[in-house]
């Protein structure tokens, strides 16, 4: 007897300290306390579950969405993508139509593809802020006839839906489909075609926002097959060898602005470190191409042209780090070649640091920005600020910015007006043992003038099982809003307004896409929710 209760004293007392364990090092700040908003919010409707026979009685999501103005009367209308949960997975099975003037909503009979603002996927890495109603609204998209393994025109007329054929690529069966961002406007505008005969069909919007064959070319290039191969978002085809979906590219280019002096853009092309190939820029005046002298380059948030000197024309400065330095090389561009001006390294703790380069103080140069975890080592994030004078980057400010988290990396950088955001992952001291940890989004609002130059003086606020999802100015006002939801649940809207954040929650669902739009004549907001519902949100003027 009394060895039974000393075995059960000691479980009691491994429980005791595992659960001491759990609550010191997986603590979490509170939900969300910000001063509110006030908002006005139209619900529109909920978008139709999945065809029968796809799955009705499980699990479905809308996954991303698009504007189009199918009637040609300048009302915009969404146009969505539902993914069924299939083995375990969710795969794209269907799109849907949704009428923002009424709640009106009906299947597409085909699968559509959707060309798309690359910023509006909770999914995708956030990039610069889009003009607010800079969407072209497509009056007809390409579909995907599965039985017939071709490619259709849809529209939808006061008669119902209609499709039409492409006659440029009758005959030719289908092997990959996409749309993406050829000419870096921030829009999916382009669909590439690939036939299983090695054509390669390239179709665009036109300004009436009609789909024109653009090119066909008898094979396709090497750059081309390179999107396909990288593309973001892999996709199952319904049908083998096909993929009848738009997909989001990891570009193999980057366009930069001018840095010759020409007011024309630039391009970077990333190298291949397999056949060690180096990355080059390619200089508009010239049409010179640069070798860079590195290999492996990523063009995601690595490369910037930006003015750090206060002198035309822009700089390029181009980031590399491993696991215990961090490099930035600035160059400029003189007589068609590339000139090393300025080099900067310093140690870091992780490999997991994230930079901005922005302008803190408005003088028109942009200061380096690192904010380093510490790896789940302590809840310390250290903060440091480099300006670039007479050649040279000299560290004008250091802060230890204690958290209640242990953050181990950062991701996702976002340059805003009035601050900086980013995407945080933290893990308990003993998440190997606890399973705890999770994301959490970071604002930094910025004073005004020189006090910007030091991270003692921003307002942090740390927003808990949350990431951003939109960010920028939908109504033109100056006033910067940013929208954040969970990954399965929460979302809320977030506004910067006189130097501080103000919040109010949107919902308990998770947000999927947002679309700024202008619906009879005034700005707002088109919020997808994971489930299908759909309403316009808007922030009221105090």
């Amino acid at each position: 007897m009394r060895k039974r209760w000393l075995i059960t004293g000691l479980i009691v007392l491994l429980l005791l300290a595992l659960g001491a364990i759990w609550w010191m090092s997986a603590s979490r700040p509170p939900a969300l306390e910000l001063a509110p908003l006030t908002l006005e919010r139209k619900p529109v409707g909920k978008l139709p579950p999945p065809p029968a026979g796809a799955g009705t009685d499980i699990y479905y999501e809308y996954t991303r969405a698009t504007l189009v103005d199918f009637d040609a009367d300048g009302a915009p209308e969404l146009l969505a993508l539902g993914e069924v949960l299939d083995s375990g997975f969710l795969k794209p099975t269907y799109t849907a139509w949704l009428s923002l003037k009424d709640g009106a909503t009906a299947r597409t009979p085909l699968i559509a593809l959707t060309p798309s603002m690359t910023t509006v996927s909770g999914d995708l890495t956030i990039g610069a802020p889009i003009a607010p109603n800079s969407l072209p609204l497509a009056r007809e998209v390409i579909a995907w006839d599965r039985r017939a393994q071709a490619p259709l025109l849809l529209k939808r007329t006061d008669k119902g839906w209609q499709t039409e054929p492409l006659a440029a690529l009758k005959g030719e069966r289908l092997q990959n489909a996409l749309a993406t961002d050829l000419d870096k406007d921030g829009l999916l505008d382009n669909y590439l075609l690939q036939t299983q005969s090695g054509k390669l069909a390239r179709l665009t919007l036109d300004s009436n926002q009609r789909v024109q064959l653009q090119t066909l070319l008898p094979s396709t290039p090497p750059d081309i097959e390179v999107l396909f191969r990288d593309a973001r978002v892999q996709i199952e085809p319904p049908v083998a060898g096909v993929t009848p979906l738009s997909t989001t590219i990891a570009d193999n280019r980057l366009k930069l602005p001018d840095l010759d002096g020409d007011g024309k853009p630039e391009w970077i092309e990333e190298g291949d470190i397999v056949q060690r190939t180096p990355a080059q820029l390619t200089l508009s005046r010239s049409q010179r191409r640069v070798a860079l002298p590195f290999e492996e380059f990523s063009l995601n948030h690595q490369a910037e042209a930006i003015e750090l000197d206060g002198v035309p024309p822009l700089e390029l400065a181009v980031a590399t780090k491993n696991s215990s330095a961090f490099l930035l090389s600035v160059y400029q561009v003189e007589k068609d070649t590339l000139q090393l001006t300025a080099s900067m390294q310093t140690q870091v703790r992780t490999k997991w640091l994230t930079y901005w380069l922005h302008d803190l103080d408005g003088d028109g140069r942009a200061e380096l920005i690192l904010a380093d975890p510490t790896g789940r080592i302590s809840r310390i994030v250290q903060w440091r600020v480099f300006r670039y004078e007479n050649g040279a980057f000299r560290q004008v400010a250091s802060h230890n910015q204690r958290t209640p988290y242990r953050f181990d990396h950062f991701y996702q950088p976002a340059r805003i007006q009035s601050g900086l955001l980013m995407r945080a992952h933290f893990e308990p001291a003993f998440g190997w043992l606890t399973g705890g940890g999770g994301e959490v989004a970071v604002l930094a609002t910025l004073p005004k003038g020189a006090d910007a130059l030091n991270p003692a003086n921003w307002q942090f606020t740390l927003l808990p099982d949350l990431r951003p999802v939109w960010y920028g100015d939908y109504n033109g006002d100056g006033v910067e809003e940013i929208l954040l939801s969970g990954w399965s649940s929460q979302s809320y809207i977030v506004q910067i307004r006189d130097g501080k954040p103000h919040s109010s929650k949107l919902s308990e669902s998770a947000i999927t896409t947002v679309l700024p739009a202008q619906i009879d004549g005034a700005p707002w907001l088109v919020v997808v929710y994971r489930q299908g519902m759909v309403e316009l949100v808007r922030i009221k003027t105090p």
